[in-house]
């Protein structure tokens, strides 16, 4: 049996004095060279197809070397509300920190929500054998509200799942665009 193209791992988090903390773990699949799932990643087009699944009301992007920008405006989740309005912009950065050698590549992805006192991070890994690309994200989720981080903190880590799991649908979609076919059995 094939490993699932999604898996997430959600440790559980704890409290250090008032802030909360949460630790999650995505990891994507594709069958494709690394080179072009690592090209894909700093792509704007693939951003720009996330904002549409993610129906965004707009979405910019600002490419660089070995980086990306996106900016998504998103209608906000019920629970966030009274603390970052109706509408929110939804900041993601993707910097590669290391070259792509020997089918591994390592990058740290930023996320920040408009209003939200809280910091989003992960590490990335993106790694290649046999055939099959490999990206995991380690995700470290802290939110900076007394007593109620620990709540906006799971909605947020939910919110946040949805993002990056999006990433395996579309990007099978991006691959596809550039040659590659997928299949669901990524064995």
């Amino acid at each position: 049996m094939a490993p699932p193209l999604v898996e997430a791992d959600r440790t559980g988090g704890h409290r250090s004095g008032r802030i909360a903390s949460m630790k999650t773990r995505s990891t994507l699949r594709f069958s494709a060279p690394a080179d072009l799932v690592s090209q894909m990643l700093i792509d704007p087009k693939f951003y720009t197809m996330i904002g549409e699944d993610l129906k965004a009301k707009d979405c910019t992007t600002v490419p660089g070397p070995d980086q990306i920008s996106a900016t998504y405006q998103l209608v906000t989740a019920d629970v966030l509300r009274p603390v970052v309005g109706p509408e929110s912009h939804l900041t993601t950065q993707l910097t590669w920190t290391t070259p792509l050698t020997g089918g591994r590549r390592q990058g740290e992805l930023a996320i920040s929500l408009e209003r939200l006192p809280a910091t989003f991070t992960a590490e990335v890994r993106l790694t290649h054998e046999a055939g099959l690309t490999v990206v995991t994200y380690d995700l470290t989720l802290k939110i900076k509200i007394p007593l109620l981080g620990g709540k906006l903190e799971k909605k947020a880590a939910e919110k946040l799942q949805v993002v990056i799991d999006a990433g395996q649908d579309i990007g099978q979609r991006w691959l596809a665009d550039h040659g590659v076919n997928q299949t669901a059995d990524s064995s």
